[in-house]
């Protein structure tokens, strides 16, 4: 048995009735969690589930998807949250390549599955909710776990990175397991903490404030789906549930910072602040760590076939235009900054950095090829990120930017997060976002504008064109009130992008 698996089987043992899980006003204590875990773990053995079958999780967010998630692990099985919003027929092709032993949709989820022609692969079985309640205590049969090693697979995270195309992240359980002991000594978490989990189970950032939450007895409290698109609420939440311990991404704290009222709350608790996912623009940085004076923060990276693989206490926000600090490696991890040919550069010289350590995926569910692009030719030993950056003389790591974040304007090769960069200089500016359509020939600027500020496109248009070359001033800029997000609350950059598409088509149909 695993290390994690065996925290779960102790947690089980001397769960009480001290509240462990809790979402829209339903309250799970620590016996009733875990006994779900368990009766959910026999309702899935006795569906046939074995060690290394798939369990696909397509639930409504609460306590009853979280039991499930636990019972998958516990039983052996290779657990898959989806993203049950997604449209039906992505969710049928999913399932097709997954082909699951149990596919658990919530009713709504599965009713709409249905009525867009979605099937079941034959293999798969369906359990719609509300499942059979689960026995008092001393009825309910503890689980014995398999014999598990830490390099079997136990969640399959389903990430569509900047391509649009399904991708699934292999994580073993002993990539859970390091992320989680790191982030344990690290951040001092123990069972006297109170998470607030923001983010979807099947975005990794769950690994730590759930699955590291009740695994070592702290209380957990889950945002509801959509409560991501009301600052007002998540701050409402920190507050009543005195929470220490908050981890999310950079968009989501701008808005908690800008429209939900984060400095007005009452959070003496609150110990940690933690990111990751994107660049925090400094500005924003700078008001949210004036509006939680009390924590301390920590800027946490790595993609999700990583998880975290370096990180950096942020005492003050760093000057704009900077390249980002991301700190120096996890001590679970190794990083190398290397060139094209996997060897390693010299401090201050930009190269992809690289990383070899216990978090990395096992590999991308059914893309060998993928997988293997992920390494230099003839090596596994170190896995690309696809992020760049330099290291300093001292040693810290600076974030430069995604090799798919270079495009191709007007026949000049152009670092779009540059672009943005000198945007976020700007007074009035809260985000900034940038693509290129039309062949490389229209560069646009999508701006998130802060609260009672006025900015114009001729306005940006001037002061950019004094810290820009000619070619990297945007040809049209759009305005958001709210970036949209993905499910994982980050800036959704393939909406921006088609803002820019439909921006160009209505030029189009009315020159």
């Amino acid at each position: 048995m695993t290390g994690v698996l065996r925290d779960f089987a102790a947690r089980a043992a001397g769960a009480g009735d001290e509240p462990a899980l809790s979402c829209a006003g339903e309250v799970w204590s620590a016996r009733e969690f875990w006994d779900a875990v368990h009766f959910r773990a026999g309702q899935l053995r006795a569906s046939g589930v074995e060690r290394g079958d798939r369990v696909t999780i397509a639930l409504r967010k609460g306590p009853e998807a979280v039991a499930w998630l636990f019972a998958s692990l516990l039983c052996g099985a290779i657990a898959v949250p989806l993203d049950r919003r997604a449209p039906a027929l992505r969710l049928a092709a999913l399932l097709a390549d997954l082909e699951p032993a149990v596919a658990l949709f919530d009713a709504p989820t599965f009713a709409r599955f249905e009525e867009s022609g979605g099937r079941l692969p034959d293999a798969g079985r369906q359990i719609l909710s509300d499942p059979p309640p689960t026995p008092s205590g001393s009825e309910v049969q503890r689980f014995v776990s398999p014999p598990l090693a830490a390099s079997d697979p136990a969640m399959i995270l389903m990430t569509s990175g900047t391509t649009g195309d399904p991708k699934g992240i292999v994580l073993s359980h002993g990539n859970i397991a390091a992320f989680s002991d790191w982030a344990l000594e690290v951040f001092s978490l123990g069972p006297d903490d109170r998470f607030l989990n923001i983010a979807p189970l099947h975005f990794d950032l769950s690994l730590l404030d759930i699955l590291t939450g009740l695994r070592i007895g702290a209380q957990v409290v889950l945002a509801e789906e959509g409560d991501a698109l009301f600052p007002a609420r998540l701050c409402q939440l920190a507050e009543e549930h005195r929470i220490s311990v908050l981890y999310t991404v950079p968009t989501i704290l701008q808005a908690m910072v800008a429209r939900g009222g984060l400095a007005t709350r009452a959070l003496p608790g609150l110990r940690w602040v933690l990111f990751a996912g994107e660049v925090y623009p400094p500005p924003a940085l700078a008001r949210l760590i004036t509006a939680v004076p009390q924590a301390r923060f920590a800027n946490l990276f790595g993609p999700t076939e990583t998880n975290v693989i370096a990180w950096t206490e942020v005492e003050h926000a760093p000057a704009t235009g900077e390249a980002p600090n991301i700190g120096s490696a996890c001590a679970h991890s190794r990083i190398d900054i290397c060139d094209a040919q996997g060897a390693p550069v010299g401090p201050g010289e930009t190269g992809e950095i690289c990383v070899a350590g216990p978090t990395v995926m096992l590999g991308y569910w059914n893309q060998p090829e993928l997988t293997r692009e992920r390494y230099f030719a003839g090596r596994n030993d170190i896995f690309r990120t696809g992020d760049f950056g330099f290291r300093e003389p001292a040693g810290d790591i600076r974030f430069v930017g995604r090799q798919d974040r270079q495009a191709k304007l007007r026949g000049h090769r152009v670092e779009l997060g540059a672009i943005e960069a000198r945007a976020l200089a700007l007074d009035g500016v809260a985000g900034a976002a940038a693509t290129v359509c039309d062949a490389g020939q229209s560069l646009c600027l999508h701006v998130a504008v802060q609260p009672e500020a006025t900015l114009s496109q001729a306005g940006l248009r001037r002061a950019l064109s004094l810290v820009l070359p000619p070619h990297e001033v945007p040809s049209c800029f759009i305005f958001y009130e709210d970036w949209p997000t993905t499910s994982s609350g980050k800036c959704d950059m393939a909406r921006l992008d088609a803002n820019h598409r439909s921006l160009l088509y209505d030029q189009g149909e009315t020159s």
